[in-house]
């Protein structure tokens, strides 16, 4: 997907939709990828700028109550976990090398 300039207030979701869907599912497959969430086709219309969409994942990580907070704390630590467990293949990719030489 090409690289373009814009302002976080610009309507860039609607207007993809308007000229290419399939850009739309590109912009939302690498938001998805790179915040390790789900973000629907929906969200993105219902939050049609960046700072909008900004606005509501930051406003959807906050925890209501308790029980929010306990599933933050657990995905958090999943997180935590998957990404020690890339960097320990890594380091066991990067031991085989070595071995091999």
């Amino acid at each position: 997907m090409p690289k373009t300039d814009c302002q976080i207030s610009a309507k860039i979701f609607s207007n993809l939709l308007v000229g290419h869907s399939l850009l739309l599912a590109q912009v939302q497959n690498q938001v998805q990828a790179r915040l390790d969430r789900d973000i629907s086709f929906m969200t993105l219309f219902k939050y049609p700028t960046i700072h909008s969409l900004v606005r509501y994942l930051h406003d959807d990580q906050r925890p209501s109550d308790k029980s929010g907070l306990k599933t933050l704390v657990a995905k958090q630590k999943a997180s935590i976990h998957r990404q020690k467990l890339r960097q320990q293949k890594i380091k066991n990719a990067s031991k085989g090398k070595i071995n091999q030489s």
